[in-house]
């Protein structure tokens, strides 16, 4: 490799660090103000967070409550579904409509069903933000899932009963033994789809529901690019962790 080379590869590489490396100074930043090179490092927002003091750790646990819960009901609901599309004489007709909420924006989707949350009371309550998510979530799950019900499959499942097995059985020890890899990859981004949601999250919630996306932009239009950074460093977290259990596991032994 030619010494030009590497230097781009090192400039390209520093492209991507540097904003991580700028936002973790932020975070633990108590000011930082011109002609200042450095902040004043005290790591004050990350001690509140610890010790239960900040709003930073009720938006964590409140989006990892919502995005933990959608991504197992939304797991095993799209594959129960994705079953019955699969094997329904108009499977082309129902997986037409379970793709209609992926391609519609989730600001756009929030809109066409928020009159229908605030008539029923479920606007700015935690329930209704878990439904919203649920809507986004449960249609992807079906689409990821609608692939592994094949021929092979159904002759699989026929085998298993003509055995004698009982419905429950064929599901336990058959066919989620077989799905395992794409109901990890389902799980995996039905859980991101909602760890990431913001606008569907900001209209249904109507601001009650207060998950981490939604206190970045609040902290990004308050001008505290301090409370900012911690956010969004906690955001990008899971991302990190599901990436790195992919690679680890998931593609190298599941698959």
């Amino acid at each position: 490799m030619s010494r030009s080379t590497q230097i781009l590869l090192w400039g390209i590489g520093l492209t991507f660090v540097l904003p991580f490396v700028v936002l973790g100074l932020w975070s633990v930043a108590d000011t930082w103000r011109y002609p200042a090179v450095l902040p004043d490092l005290t790591g004050d927002h990350w001690q509140r967070l610890v010790s239960g003091q900040s709003l930073l750790l009720t938006g964590l646990l409140r989006s990892v409550g919502i995005a933990v819960s959608i991504a197992l009901v939304s797991t095993v609901l799209g594959f129960y579904i994705s079953r019955a599309i699969a094997y329904h004489q108009h499977q082309r007709t129902w997986l037409f409509f379970a793709y209609w909420p992926c391609v519609i924006a989730p600001g756009i989707l929030a809109g066409l069903v928020y009159i229908f949350f605030l008539r029923w009371g479920w606007a700015g309550s935690w329930g209704g933000v878990w439904l919203g998510h649920l809507l986004l979530a449960l249609p992807y799950a079906v689409i990821v899932f609608h692939p592994f019900w094949t021929p092979q499959i159904r002759q699989y499942e026929q085998l298993a009963a003509t055995l004698g097995a009982s419905r429950i059985h064929i599901f336990s020890t058959v066919l989620f033994p077989m799905a395992k890899g794409m109901v990890l990859i389902g799980g995996f981004q039905t859980f991101l789809i909602s760890w990431f949601e913001f606008g569907l999250t900001s209209l249904l919630g109507v601001g009650k529901v207060q998950t981490l996306p939604v206190l970045v932009y609040q902290y990004i239009q308050e001008a505290n690019p301090y409370l900012a950074a911690v956010a969004a460093l906690i955001l990008m977290l899971p991302p990190a962790v599901v990436l790195w259990v992919n690679k680890r596991f998931l593609f190298t032994k599941l698959v």
